[in-house]
Parts: C-alpha cells; sequence; structure tokens
C-alpha cells in the first residue's frame, strides 16, 4: 500500500476517532445512551482502520501514531473553537506548532537501513529483539 493511502487510512481514523470523542461528550452532557452508542461505533471503526494503516505501512510506527494523534487533536481543537467558543493561549499555539512541526520532521526524515538480512523477515527480526531483550 502506497504512503499515501496509507496516511488516508489514518486521518479517516483519527478523524471518525475525534468524532467518536465529540459524541462521547454529548453523551456525558446530554445523558442519552444513543450519544454513547454512536461515539462507540466511530471509535471502533477507528481503530479498524487503524490496525489497517498499522499492518500496510513500511512507515515507522512513531511516524503513524504522531500522524494520528495530530490530526485527532485538530479535530478536539476545531471542535472547541467553533462550538464551545474556546481560545488558545500562546504556550498553545506553540505547541501546536511544535506537533506540526514533529510530523514534518518524521514524515521527511530520511529511512534507517533495514535491520535484517536478504530473505529474513519480519517476524524474524522482530524476534531476535525480543530475545536480546530489546
Amino acid at each position: 500500500m502506497s504512503h499515501t493511502a496509507v496516511a488516508l487510512l489514518l486521518i479517516v481514523s483519527a478523524a471518525l476517532s475525534g468524532v467518536g470523542d465529540i459524541f462521547i461528550l454529548q453523551w456525558a452532557h446530554l445523558k442519552a445512551p444513543a450519544w454513547l452508542g454512536l461515539g462507540a461505533l466511530l471509535w471502533l471503526g477507528a481503530l479498524v482502520l487503524m490496525g489497517l494503516a498499522l499492518r500496510a505501512s513500511v512507515l515507522p510506527f512513531s511516524v503513524l501514531i504522531i500522524l494520528w494523534i495530530v490530526v485527532h487533536a485538530v479535530i478536539a481543537m476545531a471542535w472547541d473553537v467553533s462550538a464551545i467558543g474556546a481560545r488558545f493561549s500562546g504556550a498553545q499555539w506553540a505547541g501546536i506548532g511544535f506537533a506540526l512541526a514533529a510530523v514534518a520532521l518524521l514524515n521527511t526524515a530520511r529511512p534507517r537501513p533495514p535491520e535484517s538480512a536478504p530473505g529474513q523477515d519480519h517476524a524474524q527480526v522482530v524476534g531476535r529483539h525480543l530475545d536480546a531483550g530489546v
């Protein structure tokens, strides 16, 4: 699967989880069980998509997780600003800038050389690391 397809899967996953959080917040305020059910279903879908993206990706796990967290946070911030009327401080804006810079740096960094020898699959590499306590 291409990097773009994996990134799109993660973005959709993070967006679903962000909307799921909004639904669960609505349930907490309104005490209507339908909000909780819809929020849980959205989270389930988000986790399935995230699993598919992680399984299909050749990108480092850290890059994928940070991308997911940033998109999720953007959804939450958009909701806070548009629906609740939140205002962010200078320090919060700096944190947002650092998060975006981290994603950019992680996505543009040079890839590490593979740790496995030709003919050695990923499970053997992981097993070797687990045996060594890494």
